[in-house]
């Protein structure tokens, strides 16, 4: 998908998480009408819950990976982590060569072709691992060019009370979460959704991925 202005990426964030905020929403209504074992929708509900943070950081932040390769700049004009991006391909022929006509050209490039319009790789720059922990969602932020230390004090609720929790549920183990404590762990997933989609947007807008 072509995102070429803000408005673009604008419409597609407000999209992605609008139908993420709702289904929380309607899953935190089920919850607290049930007449039933609560408990269960309460396990079942904490997973919906991570699979819409990992699935919004993940379509996100490619996101604005194609709204940055969408504006069409040299490689001396975008921050370093992009020039990465472009640089990744060129870096894995060298490993794998033999040639060193391969190894000529990656010099050639480090020489010249900062100047050339950015060509990012972009296929796979974005891994969850299915599994987003702190340390990958900290990857993720330093892929984009965004500031890790308002997520710092995130790092336990993201590792234990979200994905740990998680991966219990996903592997058939019982575990019993109090409904007011849910509620707290639905609301701060929600934050940090909220939080991701705001640093985005102020990424574009004030063109952070621009060399300083």
């Amino acid at each position: 998908m072509k995102i070429k202005t803000i408005s673009d990426f604008q419409d597609l964030l407000d999209s992605d998480f609008a139908w993420r905020q709702k289904e929380i929403s309607d899953l935190k209504k089920v919850v607290r009408r049930s007449n039933t074992d609560q408990s269960m929708l309460i396990r079942s509900g904490t997973a919906l819950v991570y699979a819409h943070w990992e699935g919004f950081v993940k379509n996100a932040a490619q996101a604005y990976l194609e709204f940055v390769k969408g504006q069409k700049l040299n490689y001396n004009q975008l921050s370093d982590c992009f020039v990465v991006l472009g640089l990744k391909k060129k870096i894995n022929h060298l490993k794998e060569a033999k040639k060193t006509n391969l190894n000529i050209e990656l010099i050639q490039f480090l020489r010249k072709g900062l100047t050339e319009r950015a060509n990012l790789q972009l296929r796979g720059a974005i891994n969850t691992e299915s599994n987003l922990r702190y340390h990958v969602f900290e990857n993720i932020l330093i892929t984009i060019g965004l500031d890790l230390e308002a997520y710092e004090t995130k790092k336990n609720f993201i590792d234990t009370e979200l994905v740990n929790r998680r991966n219990e549920i996903a592997h058939g183990e019982f575990i019993r979460i109090d409904y007011n404590d849910w509620l707290v762990l639905v609301d701060d997933v929600l934050g940090l959704i909220r939080q991701f989609k705001t640093d985005l947007e102020n990424a574009a807008s004030t063109e952070l991925y621009l060399v300083s």
